[in-house]
């Protein structure tokens, strides 16, 4: 979803009935927080259960510090954070973050036609690994 379609679905759909998941694939994340936040993705004066999520890719930060930054700028606009990895990245990148985040995100499909084989085998590794935090994500 770009900011104008954010715009005009927030104003359509508020929140509280409505959870937009914000998936960021550009080569600069944290330039692109404050234009969703303002946009209606984000609620500075509170993250709760309804916060709308923003999701970049790990491959596009170059540093630890440029991750956390980036974390930490999310979650002062009111939104969750996620971090994806592309199917080649180890799941092991996500270990880290995975206290400071509120979703992971393991893609296993590129250019949406090839499936990488062994994201299976990731996934299940992921999950297994970080079973706590993945049901704590799930409505009770």
């Amino acid at each position: 979803m770009g900011p104008p379609v954010v715009k005009s679905l927030r104003k359509a759909v508020p929140r509280g009935r409505s959870f937009f998941d914000c998936h960021m694939m550009v080569s600069n994340p944290d330039q692109w927080v404050d234009v969703f936040a303002e946009c209606g993705a984000g609620n500075a004066s509170l993250i709760s259960s309804d916060s709308d999520l923003y999701c970049f890719h790990i491959e596009a930060l170059n540093s630890d510090e440029e991750i956390d930054q980036v974390i930490t700028h999310v979650k002062n606009k009111g939104m969750k954070v996620g971090i994806a990895i592309k199917p080649k990245t180890p799941s092991s990148a996500l270990y880290k973050w995975i206290p400071k985040i509120d979703m992971a995100l393991v893609m296993v499909i590129l250019h949406l036609l090839i499936l990488i084989t062994d994201s299976r085998t990731r996934l299940r590794r992921t999950k297994s690994h970080h079973v706590l935090f993945c049901q704590s994500l799930r409505s009770p």
